[in-house]
């Protein structure tokens, strides 16, 4: 990928999350970027083309982030601690609305990033969960795949319009309630120790 292309789709995804989809409009992306709409019209056909490429490109960025911070961690638990962080700062500059327009008003895009996986990839979770059964703070006998559908379906619920009162819950109440015993539930021991000491639960 050219870096002007690469230039292009990291900046309109900084600012389709930031700002939210429906307030960035091609006009604005070439404004904000200094060139010509007809030079973005070069590269993407429309504003659905160039939203999911910056969805595909802002999501591979996740990953690859995600991925050095559990290969250069401690333990898992490290990495549970610095995710938490990471996800913190960045959620937090996320539009509320961004999900819910993407759905609404770019439907065949969500539609295509769903199908394809984007949206509810795995990998990271199962690569945590693999390194904390190698690192001995999970338990050898929790089945990987079962425990990652679990923690993947409960964060849809509790984060996602299918809870029954069609609100989000709180950062804080799916942690005490959801992650934090789910974490002791498939904790070793030793694990239980790490856990203890990272103090999550008091992590900003």
């Amino acid at each position: 990928m050219d870096d002007n292309r690469l230039r292009i789709l990291k900046e309109a995804g900084i600012l389709f999350s930031r700002l939210g989809i429906r307030a960035v409009t091609m006009d604005y992306i070439a404004n904000h970027l200094g060139m010509s709409k007809r030079t973005l019209y070069e590269l993407f056909s429309d504003k659905d083309d160039l939203l999911k490429q910056a969805i595909e490109e802002g999501v591979k960025y996740h990953q690859e982030l995600m991925i050095d911070i559990i290969n250069k961690s401690e333990n898992v638990i490290d990495a549970i601690v610095k995710f938490s962080q990471y996800h913190h700062n960045v959620l937090e500059k996320i539009h509320p609305l961004f999900m819910e327009d993407l759905e609404k008003y770019h439907y065949k895009v969500f539609k295509e990033l769903n199908d394809s996986g984007v949206l509810n990839d795995d990998t990271i979770s199962k690569l945590m969960l693999n390194k904390g059964v190698d690192d001995g703070t999970f338990r050898r006998d929790i089945n990987i795949n079962l425990a990652n559908i679990f923690l993947h379906q409960t964060l849809k619920f509790c984060v996602g319009k299918e809870n029954s009162h069609g609100m989000p819950y709180s950062k804080e109440d799916i942690g005490r309630t959801i992650f934090m015993p789910y974490l002791r539930g498939i904790c070793t021991d030793e694990g239980l120790k790490k856990l203890n000491y990272a103090n999550i639960e008091n992590q900003s």
